[in-house]
């Protein structure tokens, strides 16, 4: 009964998401703060897209300049496959909604450019007024945990940090099928190699590591505080990321991984914005997630590498610059003025 009510409040109550219920008072303080420091321009973010309804409305009652920030696509629930089952009348509003909002809105702000390429696609009238500033990371969060005292893992290491859940669908069997393949030929002892999956994880993944007898090799955890985390990102060797087929969105984890200065393993697809992102600052290997034998052929290199001294790893550490927080924060900034000066002009 509790599922039942919980889904019928996510199709019909929580209109566009849950952050509605936030919204009349959003509005109002939002309406207080505004008169009282004279703000010269809001600034809304999302999810929850409701909050970009507040600024709507805000813009709508005193005329402030309005700048919309999406950190994933408004339609997101409907693209991916989400547990959302909505009648079609309120998808269209949902979509009537979102075309309101980005017509409204003095500037819209994504987080991949593959996200503002399908926007301007899709409102080429509001093209000119699209940026991208992407996520990133703050690396005085890595700073204070690099002490010098980081001591390695014993064998050669993989880890991969985060919930290893949600969209993948079977991605880690290709990569479970190739760590049985390497021990079978006996390139790799299994005493040798170990992977450590630290935090949330779904029930296919014990699964597959019974099916292919790699209870030995991979290493199960639960969630740890972050930066107990951090330090077995920097305990390892190689750090693990799989990626889902989601083309708009890029998980945080990739800017985390960069921060660390490992070398990524990234089972990812050719045209998502995580290899993208990959390849430019030089971070790791991209392989796709389904090729088991370049899954095989990949770790079975870094291998090789560790056995002799060290693995390879060259990045591009101007393009991992481009991501840390205060160069972010800097081009947020920045633009932000512009949009004031030429309002002003």
């Amino acid at each position: 009964m509790d599922t039942l009510i919980k889904q019928f409040m996510a199709n019909y109550i929580e209109f566009p998401d849950p952050g509605i219920t936030w919204f009349p008072f959003a509005v109002w303080k939002g309406y207080q703060v505004i008169r009282r420091h004279k703000i010269d321009l809001l600034y809304s973010t999302s999810p929850y897209n409701a909050s970009h309804l507040v600024g709507l409305l805000l813009k709508s009652l005193i005329g402030k300049l309005w700048v919309a920030e999406f950190r994933d696509p408004w339609m997101y629930q409907y693209l991916y496959g989400e547990t959302i089952q909505r009648p079609k009348i309120l998808r269209q509003l949902d979509q009537w909604l979102e075309g309101t909002v980005i017509r409204s809105a003095d500037r819209i702000l994504n987080v991949t450019e593959t996200m503002t390429s399908e926007l301007a696609t899709q409102y080429p009238q509001q093209k000119s007024k699209m940026h991208t500033i992407m996520n990133g990371f703050d690396q005085e969060n890595y700073c204070s945990t690099m002490d010098g005292t980081v001591e390695r893992f014993p064998k050669f290491t993989i880890v991969y940090t985060g919930a290893f859940i949600s969209n993948f669908r079977d991605a880690p069997v290709a990569l479970f099928q190739a760590l049985r393949q390497l021990i079978n030929q006996a390139l790799i002892c299994e005493d040798a190699i170990q992977i450590i999956i630290l935090g949330r994880r779904h029930p296919k993944v014990r699964k597959f590591i019974e099916e292919f007898q790699l209870s030995k090799v991979v290493i199960e955890k639960d969630y740890v505080p972050h930066q107990i985390a951090i330090q077995y990102q920097q305990q390892a060797d190689v750090l693990l990321l799989v990626t889902s087929n989601l083309r708009l969105v890029v998980t945080s984890k990739v800017f985390e991984y960069l921060a660390i200065g490992k070398p990524i393993l990234a089972l990812s697809y050719p045209d998502v914005e995580v290899t993208r992102v990959i390849q430019e600052t030089n971070g790791g290997v991209v392989i796709n997630p389904n090729d088991t034998q370049a899954i095989a052929d990949t770790v079975y290199s870094l291998y090789q590498q560790y056995q002799h001294g060290g693995i390879h790893y060259q990045p591009n550490v101007n393009e991992i610059e481009k991501y840390e927080a205060s160069n972010l924060t800097r081009s947020l900034g920045l633009l932000f003025d512009k949009i004031i000066l030429e309002s002003s002009l």
